[in-house]
């Protein structure tokens, strides 16, 4: 079921392109109300801020080891969003646009095996959603807005 998508393995960029070519993440720097509806400046807007375009990136606190990457354009996700967990296993991927992610989403579970997979049409529609525990059984399923399994609840 599904298995040309299932088996997705994401080409990464290496860490040390992304800390040559990104802007790491900081508070104080980047500048956003906490609302993902919300661009992201390169500092408050009141003190000149421009919306930002470019790579960037976070680690791990007190670590050098990178907990995620995303590619902006005048504010806005655009482009492969990326996050790691702290055993350098991917635990997200996907490509944004605007503030939402467009076509297909995956999550992993620390262990490696998927954890989740949402897909949506061209009218930004979940038209699939599969979730699984972590040794692999489906723990949801969701076709075109029709739940067809839940063993979540």
């Amino acid at each position: 079921m599904y298995d040309d998508e299932l088996n997705f393995t994401p080409q990464l960029l290496s860490p040390e392109y992304v800390k040559k070519h990104g802007v790491r993440y900081d508070e104080n720097i980047m500048y956003c109300w906490d609302d993902e509806t919300t661009p992201l400046y390169d500092k408050d807007p009141e003190l000149g801020g421009k919306l930002f375009t470019g790579l960037l990136y976070d680690c791990f606190y007190d670590s050098d080891m990178i907990s995620w990457y995303e590619h902006y354009t005048d504010g806005y996700g655009d482009g492969e969003y990326v996050c790691f967990y702290d055993n350098g296993v991917v635990s997200t991927y996907c490509i944004m646009e605007g503030y939402g992610f467009v076509g297909k989403l995956y999550k992993w579970h620390k262990n490696g095996r998927l954890k989740a997979y949402d897909e949506k049409d061209d009218h930004n529609r979940y038209i699939k959603t599969i979730h699984w525990d972590e040794d692999g059984n489906i723990t949801y399923l969701s076709e075109n807005g029709s739940c067809i399994i839940n063993k979540e609840y």
